[in-house]
């Protein structure tokens, strides 16, 4: 059969301890906003990339990948059904043949820790550079990119794994998405908002009362881990 893309993820969401659900933790809660930017928990301007029409998913027009500025050699046929941003999804799908050419390109690049290497990608009008999936190899001091967690078919996702780290907005009122760089600003909410007791027991500070979520605000949410945002990826000229 014809393979499908590498599933690229640092490491899969481990159960909770002890637990009997069948759910995957993923630390602590962040937070969901309707309506508008939180500039509080971005650090710089949002870029947006427009949703590829004639598609029911929040897919976008993927551009290249690479490590750091270093393009990656991937035939732009690869491309050419947009890459689909899926909260639902826990992983990162790059195209095949991907994992080889990002390996390459990141063999290039001169390193002394892990914060020197990152894993580019770029869609229409937004660069991506996501930390955890390029590390710095600690005897060739090269960027190297992590072992493949095996093959998924189908086209490429931005999943949980890639997007964990960054700001993301979903607009389908101007059929778009905005990315922007996380600020340093915890995801903290207030514990009365969440609505279940498995989300309450996800955050720290908070716990289960009876019927409702106690507590005053939860504390130890998500933020920056170094990911970051910007217009380009690639200098192509």
């Amino acid at each position: 059969p014809t393979q499908g893309p590498p599933a690229l993820s640092p490491a899969p969401p481990p159960l909770p301890t002890g637990s009997d659900h069948n759910r995957i933790d993923y630390g602590q809660p962040g937070l969901m906003s309707l309506g508008g930017t939180d500039t509080a928990l971005t650090a710089g301007r949002v870029y947006y990339s427009k949703i590829l029409q004639g598609t029911k998913y929040f897919a976008l027009r993927l551009q290249g990948v690479g490590v750091n500025e270093q393009h990656a050699s991937v035939p732009t046929a690869a491309f050419a059904s947009g890459m689909i941003v899926d909260t639902g999804s826990t992983q990162l799908y790059l195209p095949y043949g991907a994992w080889t050419a990002i390996s390459a390109a990141g063999a290039k690049i001169r390193c002394h820790q892990d914060s020197d290497c990152r894993l580019s990608i770029q869609v229409q009008g937004a660069c991506l550079k996501l930390v955890d999936f390029v590390k710095c190899h600690p005897q060739h001091r090269v960027c190297s990119a992590l072992e493949q967690r095996g093959l998924a078919y189908g086209q490429p996702m931005l999943g949980f794994a890639g997007m964990k780290d960054l700001y993301l907005e979903l607009d389908l009122s101007d059929h778009q998405v905005g990315f922007a760089t996380r600020s340093n600003k915890a995801c903290n909410a207030k514990c009365s908002s969440f609505l279940t007791k498995i989300t309450c027991s996800f955050a720290k500070g908070c716990a289960w009362e009876g019927t409702q979520c106690g507590g005053g605000m939860s504390s130890g949410g998500s933020k920056s881990r170094g990911s970051t945002v910007t217009a380009e990826c690639f200098n192509t000229r």
